[in-house]
């Protein structure tokens, strides 16, 4: 094994190629017309059988070199063949046992996410306790409370109008309450969702990739994928979370069912837009243009017309 591997290294190297090729074709040449002299020095060389009979061993062993030379670049050529396939069939051994390993380890961390999530209890603002995935369905409800209160109380007594950039500063002021309000919980939680979903992110096949991310999902409840949503949205500590989220295009467009409205998922989509947008509260009561029409004001002034 080690000569042909040295065989094949003289071959890449071009002085042993002139070589082989002077000697193939220069030295026979010269040979014939050293041998079709009269004499040479004190040698009568056209008398001589002598140097016929060495030609012809020569232009023998010649002829016979390049048929052993074309056997040797055959068997190296198909050697080499027989190399490039099995090299091939490891690479896919390799890489069969690299999927095994890292499916392996993902079922493992999903198992214990859930077996985490199963493990979490909160006190509730109404001293009360949920636990488990209940937990997330009680942050929906919760929130979806407190947005219809703020909305309530805050704007619509006052009859403002309320658009995209107002809700978006609600909804995530609502949700950003509930996460510092129980942060040690949550922020344990999306630790490991994080994890799990950088994980999947380094997969280099794109098939495999969304079919992992698509058994995450399915791992995850309606109140889960809703808390995500809306909680990376409302705190920049889920800053690296959100960017995961967006590379791996966690969250298409079949969220909109599952979202409070169809078109929060432009928050999701536009968040540094909607980031940098600064609502001034008391601008919006001495705007005309937010306030939405009175009844009572309308039919008053109609009767004075």
């Amino acid at each position: 094994m080690l000569k042909i591997e040295l065989f094949k290294e003289l071959l890449k190297n071009w002085y042993f190629r002139l070589l082989v090729i002077f000697s193939l074709v220069v030295v026979p040449l010269f040979l014939s017309w050293f041998v079709s002299k009269d004499n040479f020095l004190w040698f009568n060389l056209s008398t001589s059988n002598d140097w016929i009979g060495f030609l012809g061993s020569y232009v023998g062993g010649i002829i016979g070199g390049l048929f052993t030379l074309l056997g040797v670049l055959l068997t190296l050529k198909k050697q080499n063949e027989q190399d490039s396939k099995l090299e091939v069939k490891q690479k896919e051994q390799d890489k069969k046992i690299a999927t095994f390993q890292f499916e392996d380890t993902l079922f493992r961390l999903m198992g214990l996410q859930n077996d985490s999530i199963s493990q979490i209890k909160i006190e509730t603002l109404r001293n009360e306790w949920v636990e488990g995935k209940q937990t997330f369905e009680w942050i929906i409800k919760e929130s979806k409370q407190v947005i219809e209160e703020i909305i309530d109380e805050d704007y619509k007594q006052f009859n403002i109008r309320i658009d995209k950039d107002l809700e978006f500063q609600i909804i995530t002021s609502a949700f950003r309450e509930l996460y510092y309000k129980f942060e040690d919980t949550f922020a344990h939680y999306f630790r490991n969702i994080t994890y799990i979903i950088k994980s999947i992110s380094t997969v280099e096949d794109s098939h495999l990739r969304e079919n992992y991310l698509s058994i995450l999902k399915a791992q995850l409840t309606q109140s889960e994928l809703q808390v995500i949503f809306y909680f990376v949205i409302s705190s920049k500590d889920l800053e690296t979370t959100y960017k995961l989220l967006v590379s791996t295009d966690f969250f298409n467009t079949s969220i909109k069912g599952l979202l409070f409205e169809n078109y929060h998922f432009e928050f999701f989509q536009n968040l540094e837009d909607y980031q940098v947008k600064e609502i001034d509260e008391i601008s919006l009561f001495l705007d005309n243009e937010n306030l939405l029409p009175n009844p009572d004001e309308e039919e008053f002034l109609r009767g004075i017309e």
